[in-house]
């Protein structure tokens, strides 16, 4: 929240890459601008980050700001592997459907 545990924080500053994040490089990963409004201390939120590359590791972290802004350091830093790209090469056509 605002103040510790309860209030709430004013604004987010999500950020993602494909190298590790520190608070020395959080500035130069990609920013993502669709984080939820932040509620109450305690409140689950989620984000939905669209259009990463397939089968790649992308790391993420935030940090938080009141009203003033004053900045929380970096977050802990998760990584996840986005799926592989889907089949799009279809079968072999078929030769011949008769009795052997």
């Amino acid at each position: 929240g605002d103040d510790s545990l309860i209030g709430a924080a004013a604004q987010y500053d999500l950020r993602y890459s494909t190298s590790l994040i520190t608070e020395a490089n959080f500035l130069s990963a990609l920013r993502f601008f669709g984080t939820p409004t932040p509620g109450v201390a305690g409140t689950a939120e989620s984000a939905t980050v669209i259009g990463l590359l397939p089968s790649t590791i992308y790391f993420f972290a935030i940090k938080t700001a009141d009203e003033v802004p004053n900045w929380s350091g970096i977050s802990n830093v998760i990584s996840r592997t986005t799926l592989a790209p889907p089949d799009t090469i279809p079968p072999a056509p078929i030769k011949d459907l008769g009795p052997k």
